[in-house]
């Protein structure tokens, strides 16, 4: 019976049977690897596994019937009867609104405002090489930016620099980053997390040269962890 091994963008897990893989909810894009690959591969890539990912039917939209659509535009609007000026003044009366709701509303737009407010600095962490764990809890990393350059593919294998700069006054131990690997079709293939300093200096930046699969045609570079001093 075969074995097979996934990763979840954090860890390896395994060996798994097939209904173990059911209980982890795999996806096409799920990175997995079974004894006798030479690479890591998608589950979608395995045709024993298709059967997992059955096509699933569009929607169902219900359509309204003709002759509702008919009767909807043949009925008429019956005219408001008059009513008594008293009644009309009543409704014409606005209630005045209460401090508390105008301290509630106020509170409100504060915290819409602090949302954005975070929404965009995790936003531009991110845009900076961070990667989502990273960004929601930024006090150790938020002074530093990764970026990934001369991406190079041959027959043999693939190659990726990672560079990663600080631009604080603290100098960062054990900097962790993962590297995904993508094919032409945009499938990933590959997710490396890679130890690339012991100790970056404050205002320093440095690079890393990191190998990836030969069928690899771009990659993508996170920031996942650091130990600042």
């Amino acid at each position: 019976m075969k074995k097979y091994f996934i990763h979840n963008g954090t860890e390896q897990i395994g060996p798994l049977s097939i209904e173990e893989l059911k209980i982890h909810q795999i996806k096409k894009d799920t990175p997995i690897w079974i004894e006798g690959m030479e690479e890591w591969t998608i589950a979608g890539e395995l045709e024993e596994l298709n059967y997992l990912f059955p096509p699933m039917p569009p929607p169902f939209i219900k359509q309204e019937k003709e002759e509702q659509k008919e009767e909807s535009k043949e009925e008429k609007v019956e005219k408001p009867k008059d009513e008594p000026v008293i009644a009309r003044v009543e409704k014409e009366v606005k209630p005045k609104r209460s401090t508390f709701g105008n301290i509630f509303k106020a509170a409100r737009i504060i915290v819409i405002i602090g949302l954005l407010g975070y929404g965009g600095y995790v936003g531009y962490l991110m845009l900076n090489g961070h990667s989502f764990e990273s960004a929601v809890n930024p006090s150790k990393t938020y002074d530093l930016k990764v970026s990934c350059s001369g991406f190079s593919s041959d027959i043999i294998t693939s190659s990726v620099l990672v560079n990663i700069s600080n631009s604080s006054n603290r100098i960062h131990n054990d900097i962790v980053v993962r590297v995904s690997a993508y094919d032409k079709k945009g499938n990933v293939i590959k997710v490396k997390e890679v130890e690339l300093y012991r100790t970056l200096e404050a205002h320093d930046s440095k690079s890393k040269l990191v190998m990836l699969p030969a069928k690899a045609r771009d990659c993508k570079c996170e920031l996942v962890s650091s130990n600042p001093m």
